[in-house]
């Protein structure tokens, strides 16, 4: 059969998501620990691959395994650290993560920040442009990307930015707010965007990834079986936005 996993991780403590010789990944984490309870992994693919840094309250992986899936999460999370499953389901054995509905990605905004400048970037990225002034290119991969929206709100006294589509260049958001902080800063200008996106070669900040959040990955159909545990509560505390987060990131 072939089970799709829904789970996240603190990417502070990885370096980075897809997994590498001699450095501890949460992929190669994830990969080891389906070894360690014996599951076999055949086709393993993921939803998302994070930069180093970079956190997930809900990214997704699937493969063809013997292993009875409602017990996945349970085993992985007692095999596992940093990261924690929290959803399982059964799917199609064509089915490939990484065609998704839609991606949410969250960036949490410290400090004082001109929203109103950083809104008047933002509404130049919505729709349908090619992003490969605001990436780091891949050889062969299409640049052009759709974003359906990105609002800004406040949450527990934070602002914070939510963007979502389809999918997303590598880099791509860690580098649409790095746009959005050269403006406000007035390093650069909504010209220098407006060049950037019609071609033209321009430099702007690149966002840091600690404050970036996967939050989930969305399917039209099929559903996630929740599985909650112990472990999950620990974890989002820690992963969440705990006033040691806030002490270390403000002073970034």
């Amino acid at each position: 059969m072939r089970v799709a996993l829904r789970f996240g991780y603190d990417g502070r403590r990885f370096h980075g998501y897809a997994r590498q010789p001699n450095v501890k990944t949460v992929e190669g984490e994830i990969l080891r620990a389906l070894d360690r309870i014996d599951a076999r992994h055949i086709r393993f693919r993921s939803a998302s691959r994070t930069d180093k840094g970079v956190s997930a309250i809900s990214n997704v992986v699937a493969f063809d395994t013997n292993f009875r899936p409602e017990e996945l999460p349970k085993a992985l999370n007692a095999n596992t650290e940093h990261i924690f499953f929290h959803g399982w389901s059964e799917v199609d054995m064509e089915f490939d993560p990484r065609r998704a509905k839609m991606r949410w990605y969250r960036y949490h905004l410290f400090g004082e920040h001109d929203i109103d400048a950083m809104k008047e970037v933002a509404k130049l990225f919505i729709g349908k442009h090619d992003f490969s002034g605001f990436a780091r290119m891949e050889d062969g991969k299409n640049p052009v990307r759709s974003i359906e929206s990105i609002e800004f709100h406040e949450d527990s006294g934070l602002y914070v930015l939510d963007i979502r589509a389809q999918s997303f260049l590598w880099q791509m958001v860690r580098r649409l707010v790095g746009a959005m902080f050269s403006v406000e800063m007035g390093e650069r200008s909504v010209e220098d965007v407006k060049r950037a996106l019609s071609g033209e070669k321009v430099i702007f900040r690149i966002a840091e990834p600690e404050p970036l959040f996967l939050m989930s990955v969305d399917y039209s159909h099929f559903r996630f079986n929740e599985s909650r545990c112990l472990k999950i509560d620990a974890i989002e505390r820690q992963i969440r936005l705990t006033q040691a987060f806030l002490t270390y990131m403000g002073r970034q």
